[in-house]
């Protein structure tokens, strides 16, 4: 009798892990970014670039991102027009506007469309670490190259995080997924003698919000050559870095 409910016991609870699972796997990835008519975001932004080939300088922003419209497009999908507007961490000067960009619900993606019409695929359903999707399959030629060296072709997106908590600035979210976009680097460290690269590429959604953190570096370093200027090697026209971190949203 006692070897029977045991039996019993590990039965239901493989049954309820099976169904936890499964639940945790059919969650709509809309959920992670629900749009609707009005609601705003604001953003801390950290942009970095390069000057002088051999020296970063960051500079910082606030942006707000307003959500300014609703339709369906021609392929029956339901899309939200984005007005972004920039200014200063401090907030001294009014906001500029800097861009519209759309969110498009499809069939089982969330889509991104940037203010230059690049279409990328943010999020895909099922939920679950086993996913991996082409996230700028849409790209065409024009939108392929981020700089000279680095191009969006062939980022393999996937989750490395699903329903765990995640700190941006002073604010935890409980419920959080991220998204591992490119990883790809030649070396872990910089060297003076070898060709170095790094481009990396992540974003992080909390469920009922939307985007809380996104943080994409793109390097490249050329070795060092027998001239005055390059002797001690140098970074490439065009890396930079950009952070955008969820300060506020209603």
């Amino acid at each position: 009798m006692k070897y029977w409910i045991v039996i019993v016991l590990l039965t239901f609870s493989f049954i309820a892990c099976k169904k936890q699972t499964e639940k945790l796997r059919l969650t709509d990835v809309t959920a992670y970014y629900p749009m609707s008519v009005g609601k705003v975001f604001i953003y801390r932004m950290d942009s970095t670039r390069l000057i002088n080939f051999t020296n970063f300088v960051t500079a910082y922003y606030l942006v707000k991102d307003s959500v300014a419209g609703r339709y369906v497009d021609i392929l029956g999908d339901t899309s939200y027009t984005v007005f972004r507007y920039i200014t200063d961490t401090l907030a001294s000067q009014p906001y500029q506007y800097s861009e519209t960009h759309s969110i498009v619900y499809g069939s089982s993606t969330v889509e991104y469309i940037d203010g230059n019409n690049a279409r990328f695929i943010p999020l895909a359903n099922p939920l679950s670490f086993n996913t991996t999707w082409s996230g700028n399959i849409y790209l065409d030629s024009a939108h392929q190259r981020i700089t000279d060296n680095t191009s969006y072709l062939g980022w393999n997106y996937q989750y490395t995080s699903i329903n765990q908590p995640y700190t941006v600035l002073d604010s935890t979210y409980q419920n959080t997924i991220t998204v591992l976009q490119v990883a790809d680097s030649s070396l872990g460290d910089f060297e003076i003698h070898k060709i170095n690269s790094k481009t990396y590429s992540t974003e992080v959604y909390a469920k009922g919000v939307g985007l809380i953190e996104k943080n994409i570096i793109d390097y490249f370093f050329q070795p060092e050559i027998d001239t005055p200027v390059y002797k001690a090697g140098y970074y490439e026209d065009g890396c930079f870095g950009v952070k955008l971190r969820l300060v506020s949203y209603k």
